[in-house]
């Protein structure tokens, strides 16, 4: 997550929607923040050798790490270049 925000719970409201909790403390602290997961589809084209990724969603933000194999995914992520 990015801003040192760390997952502390999911939850299912009664209609079946997704959040997550997550805080910026250890998990016993107080206030947070709730996102809702939502699903999203993404549109891919190439273009002149080039990946185009686009969603509907406005706010969205798309984020991308590099790591050798051995190491699996880490905390340092960034954001990709919007164009």
């Amino acid at each position: 997550m990015p801003n040192g925000l760390t997952v502390h719970g999911f939850g299912e409201d009664a209609e079946g929607e997704l959040y997550a909790l997550v805080t910026n403390s250890s998990a016993n602290g107080t206030g947070g923040i709730v996102y809702k997961i939502a699903p999203l589809r993404l549109t891919i084209h190439v273009i002149d050798n080039m990946l185009d990724i686009s969603w509907p969603a406005s706010g969205g933000r798309l984020q991308t790490q590099t790591n050798a194999l051995s190491s699996g995914v880490g905390t340092n992520w960034v954001m990709c270049r919007v164009r």
